[in-house]
């Protein structure tokens, strides 16, 4: 975690350093971009196997349920921040504040003095491969039923989640006319409901159980999405479309990742986490791709509208998947 945070740094970095050298080129931003990403995947990945090992079972809950309310007053804050950074300093200059976030990040993180739960190492056992751990961790996801059932519920909203992020701008901006400014409201608004999520989440888990839990908000988190197909009319009308979904949908979106999470993270032993998390961003890494290339090809078929009503369609389906597997009563 701390090294990809030092890399993420980095990186941005220097872009202002190559802008003020009057070297900065769209190869670098590119580059940049597509490192600053596979360094935050396994930042991830890594999060999410190390928090076990913070926490007892018992409260992985609430400590996802923490973890999600940050990102949401993150993205409540975030846009407006950056908005004003650029205006004040220019893109490549806003992007070394982003610089300093992660160092301080890798400071907080080296000041943990708690030790990580590691498994006994076989010296008699062959060495580990890259394509072995990713068979491993496969097969972990595999091995639980309730942890195979999470497992096929993210990567079909891995797949679906493409087709959607390839579409939301272009239907939000080009078919219902939101100015930038507008849009960038809206997904502020998203932090609101994440944040909410954040809270309803445990709460629900407490009183319903946690497989219950995250089946019910997984097929309410597709529903919540449906405002998005059917907004229409003005631009103040298309507004409290996209808003409405992003307070429902982010709400119950936030509470069935937590659970999601929460069901692998409990379920799983410590020496395979990192490596079945990896797996399945791998999974639903490679099904974003195809879902955005799909997605881009629907639009452009079809129309932006309907692209997002098969979007949305393929997360209510993964709420159905969720309520009809082990997940439901997983405890």
């Amino acid at each position: 975690m701390i090294a990809s945070d030092l890399v993420r740094a980095g990186l941005l970095i220097a872009v202002p350093i190559l802008a003020l050298m009057h070297r900065l080129t769209i190869w670098w931003v590119y580059a940049a971009a597509l490192l600053v990403g596979g360094a935050s995947v396994l930042f991830d990945i890594a999060d999410q196997a190390f928090l076990p090992s913070l926490v007892d079972k018992s409260q992985l809950v609430d400590a996802n349920g923490k973890l999600a309310a940050t990102d949401g007053i993150a993205e409540m804050g975030g846009p407006a921040i950056t908005g004003g950074l650029i205006q004040l300093l220019g893109a490549p200059f806003a992007l070394a504040v982003n610089a300093v976030t992660y160092l301080v990040s890798a400071l907080f993180l080296g000041s943990l003095r708690k030790i990580e739960t590691r498994a006994e190492i076989d010296a008699n056992a062959e060495p580990p491969t890259r394509l072995g751990d990713l068979v491993a961790g496969f097969q972990a996801l595999n091995g639980d039923p309730v942890v195979r059932a999470v497992a096929i519920v993210v990567l079909v909203q891995g797949l679906f989640g493409g087709i959607f992020s390839a579409l939301y701008m272009v239907f939000a901006i080009r078919g219902l006319g939101l100015p930038p400014a507008i849009l960038g409201l809206t997904i502020a608004v998203g932090g609101i409901g994440s944040l909410i999520g954040a809270v309803i989440g445990p709460w629900i888990a407490r009183r319903l159980g946690l497989g219950m839990a995250t089946a019910l908000t997984s097929l309410a988190y597709g529903l919540g999405l449906v405002f998005i197909p059917l907004a229409h009319g003005s631009v103040g009308e298309g507004t409290a479309f996209l808003v409405a979904s992003q307070l429902v949908g982010d709400a119950f979106g936030t509470a069935a990742m937590i659970g999601l999470t929460s069901l692998r993270q409990v379920r799983l032993a410590p020496e395979v986490m990192g490596r079945a998390g990896a797996a399945l961003a791998a999974g639903g890494g490679a099904l974003a791709i195809v879902g955005a290339l799909g997605g881009g090809a629907l639009g452009a078929l079809a129309g932006t509208r309907t692209g997002m009503a098969v979007a949305v369609a393929g997360f209510i389906a993964a709420g159905v998947l969720a309520l009809a597997s082990p997940i439901r009563d997983a405890r």
